[in-house]
């Protein structure tokens, strides 16, 4: 039973290694996108949504 985990584990390792090695542009065009995500500026929400909120936060305030 040891031996396909061991062997599971070293395949594992290797195709890290090789995707990482060959694989390196996707690899940093993904870290770019995700990095243009974040720093994005503007509101994450559209209007609609805060236009709920909006009415959700007059109804809470009403109650208490």
């Amino acid at each position: 039973m040891w031996p396909i985990f061991t062997a599971g584990l070293v395949a594992l390792v290797i195709a890290f290694a090789l995707s990482y090695l060959f694989l390196n542009n996707l690899r940093v065009a993904a870290n770019a996108d995700v990095q243009k995500m974040f720093n994005s500026k503007g509101p994450k929400k559209s209007r609609q949504d805060l236009d709920d909120e909006a009415a959700e936060d007059r109804f809470l305030d009403g109650e208490q």
